[in-house]
């Protein structure tokens, strides 16, 4: 009796060990296959997937890549969404960017884009693009696009690409714009602070506005896209408005009377 026990508990000992070892090989079995998985879906030359941006056509798939310090082909299991968020926050074309993974194998990215505002001369003939928030967008040497209009009566020196403007009067154009619909800053074809400081503002249409003393122009950009909807609204051909006056004046354009010859 006392022997049988003996040998079943030998048994029973020796089956553990066996358990252990084939438990053993089964972890290093699996974990060798997953490292092997791992390796192969993070090779360089493995391609897997596909990349989407939403909200601008200025970054291309290569600069995605090189932002994340990848090479092609696509494998978006390699892109880090940091590396990509921090380069576009500092790519002064981009206010931010958000990543993220959509099924099935897509990596999204949505961009805002920086707007520009105006553009502002130097004393070197060279135009500074500044966008809403008074960074420095580009220096070219003449007006490359009407993506926005010109400021008249100030000037900038000493300033690069990324810096951000201190200018007060710069930034008090800047205030009174962002008060500003999108669609009615982008009607503009020209801002001026002429010698009593006061900012006048002419419209595609060549309508001519002035809004006042600049130091208190951001207070009237709710009155000014009021007078800007309503003159959407009505077909009126106005020549000048001056918002210096508690109520706006306006002029209408005077259209010179036709002489019938006999």
């Amino acid at each position: 009796m006392e022997q049988s026990f003996r040998n079943e508990l030998r048994k029973r000992r020796k089956n553990r060990r066996w358990r252990k070892i084939r438990n053993m090989f089964i972890f290093f079995l699996i974990a060798g296959a997953t490292w092997q998985t791992w390796s192969y879906v993070h090779d360089p030359d493995f391609a897997f997937g596909s990349i989407q941006v939403s909200g601008t056509r200025k970054l291309s798939n290569d600069e995605i890549l090189q932002m994340s310090g990848c090479r092609r082909p696509i494998n978006i299991i390699n892109l880090s969404t940091s590396k990509i968020e921090k380069a576009i926050r500092n790519d002064v074309r981009f206010i931010s960017g958000k990543c993220r993974y959509e099924w099935p194998g897509v990596f999204h990215i949505t961009v805002i884009e920086r707007s520009p505002a105006i553009y502002v001369s130097d004393n070197y003939g060279s135009y500074i693009k500044i966008d809403y928030e008074g960074v420095i967008m580009s220096v070219t040497k003449g007006v490359p696009d009407g993506t926005a209009p010109i400021l008249v009566g100030e000037y900038l020196e000493n300033v690069f690409v990324g810096d951000i403007t201190n200018n007060p009067r710069i930034l008090a154009v800047l205030k009174f714009m962002n008060g500003l619909t999108f669609d009615a800053c982008h009607q503009f074809s020209e801002a001026k602070i002429d010698e009593h400081n006061n900012l006048h503002i002419t419209l595609k249409t060549g309508l001519h506005i002035v809004v006042g003393i600049l130091s208190d122009a951001a207070d009237k950009a709710s009155t000014f896209m009021t007078i800007f909807n309503e003159l959407g609204n009505k077909s009126l051909d106005v020549e000048f408005i001056d918002m210096r006056f508690s109520k706006p004046y306006i002029r209408l354009r005077q259209n010179p009377k036709k002489v019938s010859k006999n």
